[in-house]
Formats: C-alpha cells, structure tokens, sequence
C-alpha cells in the first residue's frame, strides 16, 4: 500500500472583488477544520494571519470601527487535504479510481466550508456552488515522489436534458421579468441536480412552495363568474381553506378547470402527494429526503404546473429531466 497526500486550494469567493468577499472571523485563520466525506478524513484551513493586511493570504479587513482592532479578514484561499492509500502503482486503475474520489471528497468538503460562509453571506455565491480549485498536488509520503492524477482540476458538472430556450419564454422573460414560481423550481433543480453537495431537503422546500402559489396563481386566474369570490375566500385565507394542499390539483382544480390531475394523471398525483407529505415533515421534523426521491419530486412540481397550463403533450413534458453524466 502507498500513501499519497492529496492537497488543493481553492478559491474563498465566487469572486474576490469588494462586494463579493468571504470575511472569516480572526479565530479561523490558520485553525484546521476537519470533515468526513465518503470515508476520507478531510482538513481544510484559512491561511494564517502573519502579515499586515491586505497581504499574503488577505486581500480585505473588518473593523468594528476606526478605533478598534479588525475582527475579520477577507481571504483570498483556502487549503483543503487528506491521507489516502492506493493499492499499488499510481498508474494502476484501482489506484487512479480511489485518488479520483478522494479529490471528489476534498471537493464536497470545500464546497460545504464555502457554504457555510454563503448562508450568512449570501452576496459571496449561490449556496451549492463548487468553490473554484486553483492548484492541486498529490504526494508519495514515502519518497516525496509526485503523483498523476487523471482527474482535471474543476470537472464539468453533470449534464441535465432540459428543454430548449423558447422564443416564447424568453420575450416573455424580457418583459415581464423571470416568473417567481419558475425560479424557485430552477433553484430547487440546481440544488438536486447541478450541485457539488446537493441540498435535497432545501430543494423540496422550494419546489413544494413553487408548486402552491403558482396552483393558487391559476386556479385565481382562471375562476370565474359566480365561483371566483368563494375561490378567493378559499386561497387567499388559508385558515378558512383546510384541506391539503395537494387537492389544489384535485378537487378545486376539477372545481375551477374542470379536470383533476387524480384523474388524467395518477402517477403524477401521487408523486404530488409526496411531495408536499415530504414538505410537511421537513417543516415540523426536519425529515430530510434523499437527493434521488429529491429529484422525482422536483420534477413532479415542474411537470403538475405544466399540466395546469395546458395538456402535458411530448415537446413540453419535462419527466425526462435526468443527469446523464459528467462531461
């Protein structure tokens, strides 16, 4: 067996101008961070603070105020490493597989240390961004010989079959701005299907919301005559309407539209079902789903306000959403 250290750095932000910084309270420079991914003993760390700042490793400061000692820096990396052992030649495929994914684990973690700064400082990138890696090096802790690996530096990520742009979709976008529901749904499918650490339980949450507004949405819009003040009664005061929120697609959309997605489609009712089921347990449990249920659900929110709108027919179905792969 060989040991191999595997070390990366990677960038803080998404971009390091004023605005867009990571700022990392001074107990964090220079103190290891440790996480397990997949079996691999990760530790990430902040450069040390041994230089006026801006310098090595900082490019920013925060300070209470002009009087006062900074209490944070902006860093311009971070460093990540682990310790794997590899069964035999480094040029040997079970070899080259396990370094592959150990630089997979170093990866998720940097993307889950970047995440935590992205939470409380939204303006430094899109939480589930991979952080951007700027140097790698893998080492033969016995001879200090350099070690290949085939995996380049910041891979593709998985290629999703999505519909075409539509001449349709984009005037509309350009007039009206992007549509709040349709956002949330494309937040949601970048949380599950287009992301270093996915975020399967904040994707249904979205998705679930998503799908009830824009039910609401419809069914308001399309009410009418002598039912639209009773259907607004219902909607708008959530108290007076106590019935799941999954029989906006049944009972009230055969109500107002005159059709029910129970009926025209079960398979789909009953993933909507389980979506908003699913929704219900992370609000009052925090019941977090797989990323893989996570995924069909997401896809069952876009496909059930698809067939609000008009008849599900093959050029807009959506249920053949899937990652194929990395490029």
């Amino acid at each position: 067996m060989i040991d191999v250290k595997i070390e990366a750095v990677f960038q803080a932000a998404s971009d390091n101008t004023i605005g867009r910084m990571v700022f990392v309270e001074v107990g964090l420079a220079g103190r290891p961070l440790r996480a397990l991914v997949d079996g691999f003993e990760i530790t990430l760390q902040y450069p040390e603070l041994n230089s006026p700042i801006p310098g090595q490793g900082y490019v920013a400061r925060m300070n209470e105020d002009e009087a006062s000692a900074f209490t944070a820096a902006a860093p311009q990396t971070f460093k990540a490493h682990t310790v794997v052992q590899i069964p035999g030649p480094a040029d040997d495929e079970a070899s080259q597989s396990k370094l592959r994914a150990a630089v997979r684990a170093i990866r998720t973690a940097a993307t889950r240390l970047s995440d935590a700064a992205r939470l409380s400082q939204p303006s430094s990138g899109l939480v589930g961004e991979s952080p951007k890696m700027i140097a790698r090096t893998a080492t033969d802790l016995a001879t200090g010989a350099v070690i290949p690996i085939a995996e380049s530096l910041n891979p593709g990520y998985p290629i999703v079959r999505y519909p075409p742009l539509t001449v349709h979709e984009a005037e509309t976008s350009l007039l009206h701005g992007p549509s709040i529901t349709r956002s949330l749904l494309a937040q949601a499918r970048h949380l599950t299907l287009s992301s270093r650490d996915p975020q399967p339980g904040l994707a249904v949450l979205l998705a679930a919301v998503a799908c009830e507004a824009e039910a609401k949405h419809v069914l308001l819009a399309e009410a009418k005559g002598e039912a639209l003040p009773l259907i607004e009664v219902f909607l708008r005061r959530p108290r007076i309407f106590q019935e799941p929120a999954v029989e906006l697609f049944g009972e009230v959309a055969m109500a107002v539209l005159g059709r029910s997605l129970k009926e025209e489609d079960r398979e789909l009712w009953k993933l909507v079902v389980q979506l908003f089921e699913t929704r219900n347990r992370m609000a009052h449990v925090a019941d977090r789903p797989e990323n893989e249920m996570a995924v069909k659900l997401v896809v069952a929110a876009d496909r059930a306000i698809e067939w609000l709108s008009r008849p599900r027919t093959p050029e807009h179905d959506s249920s053949s959403l899937q990652p194929l792969g990395f490029e």
